[in-house]
């Protein structure tokens, strides 16, 4: 008697057929089985090497959204099987075989980078994410956001003012911090901005930073604003596969903030808090890099006709070592340089020395108060 036994897939998991033969009896019955389970398990096999995609899910965890632009600039430029059908349409589409190229840490087929489904990885796929932002199908899986850590390198908003007036269009900076060190690994990075739709009209992106790019690289990108939650999304990848070193402080991306118009309103002020959620950044071998983001907030105006006689005409110039302050209509007497639990960290009260030293201050958002002859005024100053 002899056990014929054979692995067969089904889906993604297997199980196992067995056919008796016995010597001299029913051996062409037993045959006709033998070669019907063989054309099942090569038809099973055909089935299991399929890779169905999603355009614009490039890490295949049920949605598209601004992490996916991650996974495509991993894989930018690669070429394999294309789909059987080249479209951005949200429903299942079938590559004609798998990649068998992976991520090296989540182990994804660059199959499903391939967003559109030309059979090239490249910026033809970012349109694929855009257009399908959002969307899910089936079971959705977290994406892998590590938790901050004041280890990492800091992440702050950069604001034009320690305040703003209702109805402008400003440019706020999202710089990236290293207090000195070098972080010579940075390929791409996500993050989310939360804002108070009361105040802010829009966000959109301005410009590109230079913390990523050289001369020659080419960036990819993607954003995405949802209003009704007072919510933005936003990308940036490198393309060459080539990590980057920065030192000190670049900027990731200056963005466009449009506050809400509301000139009727009496002179007011209010909050306006901004909160970074799930930063990430990567290197080029899909590691993750600790980050440190800072969430920020300043102040905004209402009844702009009036905002000017709130305006100090004060200047402050910083370098990494000093904070230098000048002012054209009031007397300079003092600066105290405090953190934002009140402790003053460093001081000077002299009107022929309007500045003082922060080589030694932990990078980190402090506030600097300005004592002049028509009274103290308080700025953020962010240290890098």
């Amino acid at each position: 008697m002899a056990k014929i036994v054979f692995l067969q897939p089904r889906e993604f998991g297997y199980f196992y057929l067995t056919e008796e033969i016995s010597h001299g009896k029913n051996t062409s019955f037993s045959m006709k089985n033998l070669f019907a389970i063989i054309a099942c398990s090569l038809f099973y096999i055909g089935l299991a090497a399929q890779v169905t995609v999603w355009p614009g899910d490039a890490n295949n965890n049920g949605t598209a959204n601004h992490f996916d632009l991650l996974f495509v600039g991993q894989g930018y430029g690669t070429t394999g099987f294309p789909r059987n059908s080249v479209s951005n349409v949200w429903a299942p589409q079938t590559l004609q075989g798998p990649w068998n190229i992976a991520l090296p840490q989540s182990g994804i087929d660059y199959g499903y980078l391939d967003c559109n489904g030309d059979g090239t990885i490249n910026s033809l796929d970012v349109p694929a994410i855009e257009q399908n932002f959002g969307l899910i199908h089936g079971n959705v899986l977290p994406d892998n956001v590590p938790a901050p850590t004041f280890a990492g390198a800091l992440m702050v908003f950069q604001f034009p003012f320690d305040s703003l007036p209702s109805g402008s269009t400003d440019t706020v900076d999202i710089v990236l911090g290293t207090g000195g060190a070098v972080l010579d690994s940075l390929y791409s990075m996500a993050f989310s901005i939360s804002y108070d739709t009361s105040l802010v009209d829009s966000i959109y992106p301005i410009t590109l930073g230079s913390g990523l790019a050289s001369p020659i690289d080419t960036l990819i990108s993607v954003d995405f604003l949802s209003k009704s939650n007072g919510r933005f999304d936003f990308a940036i990848s490198r393309t060459n596969q080539v990590n980057i070193s920065i030192t000190g402080t670049v900027p990731v991306v200056s963005l466009g903030l449009v506050m809400v118009d509301n000139l009727k309103t009496a002179v007011t002020s209010k909050m306006l808090n901004l909160t970074f959620e799930n930063a990430v950044a990567l290197t080029s071998k899909e590691t993750y890099i600790p980050l440190n983001p800072a969430s920020d907030s300043v102040t905004v105006f209402t009844g702009v006709d009036e905002l000017q006689s709130f305006q100090p005409q004060i200047s402050v110039f910083q370098s990494r070592e000093w904070i230098d302050v000048q002012s054209s209509n009031t007397r300079v007497q003092g600066l105290d340089l405090v953190d934002l639990s009140g402790k003053n960290l460093c001081s000077t009260h002299s009107e022929q020395q309007n500045r003082i030293f922060t080589g030694q201050i932990p990078q980190g958002i402090y506030l600097l108060r300005i004592h002049t002859s028509k009274g103290i005024f308080t700025q953020k100053m962010i240290i890098l």
